[in-house]
């Protein structure tokens, strides 16, 4: 129940002293009652008592006639008769600072009732005591929307009605004047209560929200005009914004909303499934020195299905120019700028071929302006950019500390060109794969993080400065494609570097080919460091796995989880160079081979002749992972008679070093013929490019020597180190 209480007086400030004040209860204006049910009006009236009190007793009590009660839970009434409890209470002048007490009646006893809460000052004898005038609250009357048409009858004439909407347990009003603003119908929002809303609603002024927008709103006309939380909205069917494409209503959104430090764009999807079409450039640029940072974030498509890509897709129609260019912060005044693009799909048309859309467009995807800072310390996340000539270009030396995370680079001529010295850039959790080549940097300081380069035609070039170094940390290296049709000449060209330094720690690199073309090299470099990279193949064989440019020191640690013919020829150098090699568990002998190199131009693998000992026409070979620094030598006798020692040449491709060899030779009997085991292996004439060394078969029984047996094939490993 709502408890109306007050003092009612004339314009003259006089106390009325007799009337009414009728409250009849209406419907809202579109309230319906389903049924046969009509809705009947109720009038609830309430007497003005000879004090000015609204109340609901015509003739109040009064407490006893004599002393006083003092401040408390009781009072004392000359007679309790017509009182019971629960009943509410109205005492003229006993509440606080001498205003009209307001409570309820809890219990009685006798003439006695008490009451909660308290009263707040003393309440003399003869105090007047009433039923205060009390309506149904209209929140919790069916069907919602109710108000109360109010009319004042001061000494039964009719002087005004208004509207009063009982929302709260109690309205004084002496304190608050009913008039419509403060009490309002509230016919079409019930601002209290829950209701369902219907229609269109227009707002105008400043709109706030205290709590989340729950459900699937969709805001539309004035408010996406200005600021909403810093935030554009452009797409789904908005046509605030000016211009023909999306492209242009982005550029047009920019100019009419000019934050001071910029703000966030967010692209709603296209009304109907598929791709926007855009041929105005997106331009995100700071201009006029403002240094503002803007973002651009897409919103997913409703209703994905396995397979869709949950980013907004920009089609880029013609095949020229640039979808999309970015110039944030202050030239001279500041680098990083901390926006974002995110959960986009960029492309250059809908149809693609493998190795990018070749010589069919000149267009650009992301491009780095060069007036202000470019895209230094952008994040592009959730981003993939399809279909161009160059997916992302940036030119710009002062945009560095931009990071690509969980994004794609596919299909493209060339995935990324990054041509100006910088501070660093990195790209995280990504794809690099079926483009022309595998990406372009010219002194550009990076880090490559998990990134999965596959099915790239050509490698990655690593130009310009020699100060420059490229990080591969857990990346994934893997040609076209397995199978005859892709396994070309060259398909397994990973990295190729004139002059720029490469670090590799961990990940894999793999040649799927099993036929096609002995391709030349997987890693044309300038100067490496290499640690628990993982190499494997499909079975042919390469001119060279690391293929080494320059005269400094390098370092090699591969892992080589099972044999094949890529093993002979795992590093090839192009000048004389220094390093060192581990190699850790190939497939047929797994042990780990540990080494200083020196290695000279061409090519490394060696070659061996039977000199003497074995028979008639012997034959030497070696199995499938011999180098110059180690392997296994096969000795094949001949017929005739074969002696129990003899000779073998070793000879080194291109030379070992600068000085005579080092060579340890061990008898291996994974072969047919047996060693004994007094069998030695003995350096007779070492030297650059050959080695000769003496061979000797015996047993405890027969020390002296044990002839070689006929045409059978005999094993010794070998370990050489340039010096």
């Amino acid at each position: 129940m709502t408890t109306v209480t007050g003092l009612l007086e004339d314009v003259t400030q006089a106390t009325v002293t007799s009337g009414k004040v009728t409250f009849t209860l209406t419907p809202s204006l579109d309230s319906t009652i389903s049924g046969f049910a009509r809705f009947s009006s109720q009038t609830v009236t309430c007497p003005i008592a000879a004090t000015g009190n609204i109340v609901s007793l015509a003739n109040p009590n009064t407490t006893t006639t004599s002393g006083t009660t003092s401040p408390g839970t009781s009072v004392v009434l000359a007679s309790a008769a017509g009182w019971a409890p629960n009943q509410s209470i109205l005492i003229v002048g006993a509440g606080a600072a001498g205003a009209n007490y307001v409570g309820t009646v809890s219990g009685i006893a006798g003439t006695t009732l008490t009451i909660s809460p308290a009263t707040s000052t003393s309440v003399s004898g003869g105090a007047l005591v009433y039923d205060p005038c009390q309506v149904t609250m209209n929140t919790v009357l069916s069907p919602p929307g109710t108000f109360y048409r109010v009319d004042v009858w001061p000494y039964s004439v009719k002087t005004s009605s208004f509207t009063f909407y009982a929302v709260l347990s109690s309205y004084d009003w002496s304190t608050i004047v009913p008039t419509p603003t403060t009490s309002p119908a509230q016919n079409f929002v019930d601002i209290f209560s829950n209701q369902t809303i219907s229609g269109d609603k227009t707002w105008s002024g400043t709109q706030t929200f205290s709590g989340p927008l729950a459900g699937n709103p969709l805001f539309t006309g004035a408010p996406l005009a200005g600021q909403f939380n810093s935030a554009i909205y452009v797409g789904g069917g908005i046509t605030t914004w000016s211009g023909g494409d999306l492209g242009a209503q982005i550029n047009s959104a920019l100019t009419s909303f000019f934050l001071p430090s910029g703000g966030t764009i967010y692209i709603l999807p296209p009304p109907s499934a598929g791709c926007y079409a855009i041929s105005t450039s997106i331009t995100l640029v700071s201009g006029s020195g403002q240094g503002k940072a803007f973002s651009l974030k897409g919103f997913a498509p409703p209703n994905i299905t396995n397979g869709d890509v949950p980013q907004t897709c920009l089609n880029w129609t013609p095949t020229s120019g640039a979808l999309l260019t970015i110039d944030l912060g202050t030239a001279g005044s500041g680098h990083g700028t901390g926006a974002t693009v995110s959960d986009l799909l960029l492309t250059n048309g809908t149809t693609y071929t493998k190795g990018g859309p070749g010589g069919a467009t000149t267009a650009d995807g992301i491009v780095c302006g060069t007036n202000y800072y470019g895209v230094s310390g952008m994040e592009f996340r959730n981003v993939t950019v399809r279909g161009f000539d160059v997916g992302f270009l940036c030119p710009n030396p002062l945009s560095f500390n931009f990071a690509w995370y969980n994004f794609e680079l596919s299909l493209n001529n060339t995935p990324f060109s990054i041509t100006a010295q910088n501070e660093g850039f990195a790209m995280d959790n990504g794809y690099i794969g079926v483009n022309g080549n595998g990406g372009n940097l010219v002194s550009a300081n990076g880090t490559f993080n998990k990134v999965h380069f596959d099915s790239n035609l050509g490698a990655m070039t690593l130009s310009g400065s020699t100060s420059a170094i490229a990080h591969f940390t857990d990346d994934h290296f893997e040609n076209y494609n397995v199978g005859t049709n892709s396994c070309g000449t060259d398909s397994a060209e990973y990295l190729n570097s004139s002059s720029m330094s490469v670090s590799i720690v961990g990940g894999e690199a793999t040649d799927d080919c099993n036929t096609g073309s002995n391709q030349d090299w997987w890693f044309n470099v300038y100067g490496i460091s290499v640690a628990a990279l993982e190499i494997s193949g499909a079975g042919r064989t390469p001119t060279s796995v690391f293929s080494l440019n320059d005269g400094a020191n390098s370092s090699i640690k591969v892992n080589i989880p099972t044999a094949g013919n890529y093993l002979q020829n795992l590093i090839l150098p192009n000048t004389s160079i220094r390093g060192h090699l581990e190699i850790t568990g190939h497939g047929l002998n797994p042990r780990l081979v540990s080494s200083d190199f020196y290695l000279e131009p061409g090519a490394t693998i060696p070659s061996c002749a039977f000199t003497s000992g074995g028979g008639t026409s012997p034959s030497c070979a070696f199995d499938n992972s011999a180098s110059n620094s180690s392997g296994t030598i096969i000795l094949t006798t001949g017929s005739g008679s074969p002696g129990s020692s003899g000779t073998v040449t070793l000879t080194f491709g291109a030379g070992l070093g600068k000085n005579r060899a080092t060579c340890e030779f061990a008898g291996n009997n994974a072969g047919a013929g047996q060693w004994g085991g007094l069998a030695t292996f003995m350096n007779k004439t070492p030297g650059v490019s050959s080695t000769v060394f003496q061979w000797t078969n015996a047993t405890n029984a027969t020390p002296a020597g044990v002839a070689l047996s006929t045409a059978t094939a005999y094993w010794i490993d070998y370990f050489c180190v340039g010096k």
